[in-house]
């Protein structure tokens, strides 16, 4: 084909006819073009295709990862429930003295103030792998694209609930002397602790640690002047932390919903 043209542009330019030689010469540097531009949309449509496909692998393991997140998340926000309910008895209790309280109740209430709802959800790298782009849905990609953020107003919530039970829960029910007991009451109307991952079958997660002989009665414990003050706080902080927690969920719903509309069934 090459020799064709070639001898064609060596006739006209021998017949001195330069004005066809001219018009030959923008005719193939049409068709030159033309090609170009043909391969190269043979390539973009090539490229898209796979870009597509990368797509629908991406959107599929975010739906996965986004449907444990909102699995993870209303498990934290059963046990703030939880710690509400429980506090909002003892409180009950403090209110009602004249109430004949069990004191095995008493101390498994109490022990709601261990727990530690934390979140901490999936987290993809597709900000800082520059996946991102390859996700049409604008507000889906925008949705994304806060998600660090929406996590760590979450997370800077709970962080003040750990601080409390570690520098002000922990130490008041040690110095109370009910600690023992309370460990007890844990294992003994579980066996497995909550917070495990996997609660299948054949983990055994009991603890036989016994009941104190030197602890106080229920008179005693609901006596204390800090008991009322961390049950009011304990019932204030998870219920302010649920508020932030129930805001993320409708995010994750609404992240999941999209995705849903952008998986290709």
């Amino acid at each position: 084909m090459i020799k064709f043209f070639r001898k064609i542009r060596q006739t006209l330019l021998s017949e001195n006819k330069f004005s066809k030689y001219l018009i030959y010469a923008i005719g193939e540097i049409v068709l030159v073009v033309i090609g170009i531009l043909i391969a190269l949309s043979i390539n973009n449509w090539n490229e898209n295709r796979k870009n597509r496909i990368l797509e629908q692998e991406i959107l599929k393991d975010l739906k996965e990862e986004y449907v444990l997140n909102l699995s993870q998340l209303q498990q934290k926000i059963d046990m703030r429930n939880s710690i509400i309910q429980n506090s909002n008895d003892v409180l009950r209790y403090i209110d009602n003295s004249e109430f004949d309280i069990n004191r095995d109740t008493l101390i498994h209430k109490i022990r709601y103030l261990g727990l530690d709802p934390t979140f901490d959800p999936i987290q993809n790298d597709l900000i800082t792998s520059g996946k991102i782009r390859l996700i049409q849905n604008k507000p889906l990609r925008k949705l994304l694209s806060s998600w660090t953020s929406d996590i760590l107003s979450l997370q800077e919530m709970e962080l003040q609930w750990q601080i409390l039970k570690t520098d002000l829960n922990i130490p008041y029910q040690i110095s109370l002397g009910i600690f023992r007991d309370m460990v007890h009451s844990s294992y003994e109307s579980s066996g497995t602790p909550v917070y495990l991952v996997e609660k299948s079958n054949d983990i055994d997660g009991r603890l036989f640690v016994g009941k104190s002989k030197n602890t106080p009665s229920s008179e005693e414990i609901l006596q204390n002047s800090q008991l009322e003050s961390m049950m009011a706080n304990a019932i204030a902080q998870s219920h302010s932390t649920n508020m932030q927690a129930l805001a993320l969920k409708k995010r994750i719903e609404l992240i999941i919903d999209l995705l849903n509309k952008e998986i290709k069934k």
